[in-house]
């Protein structure tokens, strides 16, 4: 396999969280996370996958025009340099 860069958007999506404290274990908070809104994902377009992280791709199923890393490679200090495939919503 060879190297591959892509072209970006310029956009970074993000997905709102709320969290609401449920409880605590040796002293450290407990949360469970809602997730809302989607902000700064463009809208899609023919032949075009975006690149986005697995929670903003699982929070719209219904796009099958995003991706999000898969089968990461790291590197020697478990650091993620990169990755074999991508996951989209089938």
């Amino acid at each position: 396999m060879g190297d591959l860069d892509l072209p970006t958007s310029g956009l970074v999506a993000r997905i709102d969280v709320t969290h609401r404290e449920i409880g605590h274990h040796a002293g450290i908070p407990l949360l469970v996370g809602s997730y809302g809104k989607v902000s700064n994902l463009p809208e899609p377009e023919d032949g075009v996958f975006y690149i986005v992280s697995a929670a903003v791709r699982t929070a719209l199923p219904e796009r099958k025009d995003l991706a999000s890393p898969a089968r990461l490679v790291r590197d020697e200090e478990g650091r993620i340099i990169g990755c074999l495939a991508f996951e989209i919503n089938a």
